[in-house]
């Protein structure tokens, strides 16, 4: 039997299974209906390029655990100099055990105050406002704590390359500073980033015209 000879008693095959169903069915099959959303899904999708509820939530996020991200790399760092590290591997504790009990003591507290965060979001406001309207409580919450994971890994790692707290913490905040750059730009050069071909002030821009844009404006705030 060839490809063709098999390919031909495949959709024969197929064809009968399909006229059999609109038999048994008398032909009233459901249609299904796929449809895609973004998460978050806030309460209105686009913002105006004034203010807004919405883009509060990058920057409590990150102004938020400043402290707290500063907290365990200078814990980290100094019982690597004072010797409480190298003590406790004397008395038989391996890297993985201690980086594991580091890891878990920051991440429970995190988990608390991801969770407070977490109804605060849900919990309606000041004229029944809700910063997260349409988003699952439990899919919220595990995002959140994904991110508390990966910030507390990332200092973890950070705080290899130091042997002082003070110039770890300076490193922190210079790198934590270019963070809090991309995410104070103007409503506007965050349109260009991800809307290239919207509408924007009632010109339609391109691609290459919002990665221009987006360019100049980073040029011009350091200046």
């Amino acid at each position: 039997m060839t490809n063709r000879d098999s390919v031909r008693k495949k959709s024969t095959i197929q064809e009968s299974s399909e006229n059999f169903v609109e038999l048994v069915t008398n032909n009233r099959l459901k249609k299904l209906y796929v449809w895609m959303q973004k998460f978050p899904y806030p309460e209105y999708r686009d913002t105006s390029i004034g203010f807004s509820v919405i883009n509060l939530v990058p920057w409590v996020l990150c102004y938020g655990y400043l402290i707290f991200i500063i907290n365990i790399v200078r814990r980290v760092i100094e019982e690597k100099t004072n010797g409480s590290k190298e003590l406790l591997k004397m008395m038989g504790m391996t890297d993985c055990t201690y980086w594991t009990s580091t890891f878990m003591n920051y991440f429970i507290i995190a988990l608390i105050t991801m969770f407070i965060t977490t109804i605060i979001y849900k919990v309606p406001m000041k004229n029944a406002v809700v910063f997260l309207k349409h988003t699952n409580f439990v899919l919220l919450f595990i995002i959140l704590s994904l991110f508390m994971a990966s910030l507390i890994l990332f200092c973890l790692a950070f705080s290899i390359f130091f042997n002082r707290p003070v110039l770890a913490i300076i490193a922190l905040l210079q790198q934590r500073s270019f963070l809090v750059c991309y995410i104070s730009l103007p409503s506007g050069t965050l349109m260009l980033c991800g809307h290239g071909n919207r509408v924007f002030q009632g010109h339609s821009i391109s691609y290459l015209q919002g990665a221009i844009g987006v360019v100049l404006n980073e040029t011009m705030a350091k200046r």
